[in-house]
């Protein structure tokens, strides 16, 4: 990529992001993002996941680009995650 900043590329599975949690669930992509916008805020990295695509855009070219550009993989693990055929396609 040809970003200053590194790029931190993040996969979740968003059957572990609900828009409304019940219970015990948690919304760990949020939780985890809690933690790392102060670095982001202060210009530290950049951070990509797949909420950041304009609607109606084709995914795949913008994934696989964001993907192939990264400095760092993160993969938030889950039962979720590691069912995910997308995830172990194309991120594993």
């Amino acid at each position: 990529m040809s970003s200053a900043k590194p790029l931190i590329f993040i996969s979740y599975a968003h059957l572990d992001e609900p828009e409304k949690p019940r219970g015990e669930e948690v919304q760990w992509l949020s939780f985890v993002m809690k933690f790392l916008r102060p670095a982001v805020k202060s210009g530290e990295f950049t951070i990509w996941d797949d909420r950041l695509m304009l609607g109606g855009t084709k995914s795949d070219p913008k994934i696989e680009r964001n993907l192939r550009g990264c400095d760092a993989f993160v993969l938030l693990v889950s039962a979720n995650s590691m069912s995910s055929n997308y995830i172990i396609d194309r991120a594993l």
